[in-house]
């Protein structure tokens, strides 16, 4: 089983250009680079094509949209070029499922997902996983979702970016929590009035073991991002049940824990708060 997984530098939003194929309205692709989920691009069917470029050569194994209305049949192809003009392919993942192991789906909302759901539970995970892939300048991202209700595709936030993975994983135990900030309040005649609110994912987890030069890297991550910018975070990014992949794959700021020192090896919590 691989390690965890986090990204802490987004290369999307340091792009000199970022295009989609097609956009509905106003809802243009530089929502992609916003922090607020209920901004997003929205295709005008149900495939869509992202180019990115940049000046300089970037490392990318990773591209992550951490909130979306994409079905579990709904497909993603990555590729990479090492310049603006297309020349040499470095990386082609071929045709693969974007999303699997979805737990909720448009009939259980009774309307299509878009959007205005994503902070209610409905916002769907998906991801490309690769090998390092070095000297990037452009990068193409084909998603296509035939059966999707809406007849659209949203898309709240993009991430692209090289990923790092601890030499020991976390320690068993993790906890993965669904907060409902919901209240019910009971009226004067005996009911209940619910006044329904935004979910919230939170995630758990401790290293135990931790070598030093990963203590260093955590600790360059926790200052680069600290509690004021999200990182992503895949717990479990090659489990052998994908709704799992899916409730283990957090997008969101961390709080910030201490470091404790053993002989040799460092231990450190981590808990991070959905956006």
């Amino acid at each position: 089983m691989s390690n965890l997984r986090i990204i802490y530098n987004n290369i999307a939003d340091k792009a000199s250009s970022v295009t989609a194929s097609t956009t509905a309205g106003s809802l243009t692709v530089a929502n992609l680079k916003t922090d607020i989920k209920g901004q997003v691009h929205r295709s005008t069917g149900t495939n869509v094509t992202y180019t990115l470029q940049w000046t300089t050569s970037q490392d990318i194994s990773a591209v992550v949209i951490p909130a979306c209305n994409l079905t579990e049949t709904a497909t993603i192809r990555v590729q990479a070029w090492d310049a603006v003009s297309a020349g040499v392919l470095l990386l082609d993942t071929g045709t693969n499922l974007a999303c699997p192991g979805l737990n909720v789906t448009s009939s259980d909302f009774s309307t299509s997902i878009n959007a205005s759901l994503f902070g209610f539970g409905a916002a769907s995970k998906a991801y490309s996983w690769f090998n390092l892939t070095s000297g990037v300048k452009l990068l193409q991202i084909d998603i296509v979702d035939t059966g999707n209700p809406a007849g659209y595709i949203d898309c709240a936030r993009l991430i692209v970016g090289n990923y790092w993975s601890p030499s020991h994983n976390a320690s068993f135990g993790a906890s993965i929590s669904l907060e409902d900030s919901s209240t019910v309040v009971r009226t004067d005649a005996g009911g209940i009035s619910v006044n329904r609110a935004p979910f919230l994912e939170t995630m758990t987890f401790e290293f135990n073991w931790l070598l030093e030069s990963d203590r260093k890297e955590l600790d360059r991550i926790t200052k680069l991002s600290g509690s004021f910018k999200p990182i992503l975070i895949s717990l479990l990014p090659d489990w052998n049940d994908a709704s799992v992949i899916q409730s283990s794959t957090i997008y969101g700021v961390r709080k910030l824990s201490p470091f404790s020192i053993l002989p040799s090896v460092w231990q450190n919590s981590i808990t991070i708060e959905s956006w």
